[in-house]
């Protein structure tokens, strides 16, 4: 288990740059199509097509919450704790990730993507919880 961390580390990165790459052809299509003007890409202002804004929300989605999973997962491996505890729970964070970042961007059900969000949200403020106990006692 000294590296398991990594798998759940590394699919949460790869769900970054697939939704960039995602985000980077719908702008170039949405661009050619004429559905949004270039000056939007000069502020991210203006009209541009939902499934573009989507895309773009999600995004920026994943350098919020997230960062804080990279973080306690490199603390985690620094620091050897890295218990099954800690690798169910690495596990449940990514895949509620994904599970977000699917609703989002298909159907964006606010009370679905709510529901996925609080359950990666709980899940990271409890290893982060377990692990401030685990270093101030």
């Amino acid at each position: 288990m000294d590296n398991a961390l990594l798998l759940p580390l590394l699919i949460q990165i790869w769900l970054t740059f697939i939704i960039a790459l995602m985000t980077l052809k719908t702008r170039i299509k949405s661009a050619k199509r004429g559905e949004v003007k270039l000056a939007y890409f000069k502020h991210n202002q203006g009209n541009a097509p939902e499934k573009m804004l989507r895309l773009d929300d999600n995004l920026k989605n994943q350098f919020e919450l997230p960062i804080l999973f990279y973080t306690i997962i490199l603390l985690l491996l620094l620091l050897q704790q890295n218990s099954l505890m800690y690798l169910i729970m690495a596990w449940i964070f990514v895949i509620s990730r994904i599970i977000h970042a699917y609703i989002h961007i298909k159907t964006n059900h606010i009370r679905h993507r709510m529901m996925s969000f609080l359950a990666g949200f709980i899940t990271l403020m409890l290893m982060w919880l377990s692990l401030s106990v685990e270093l101030l006692m």
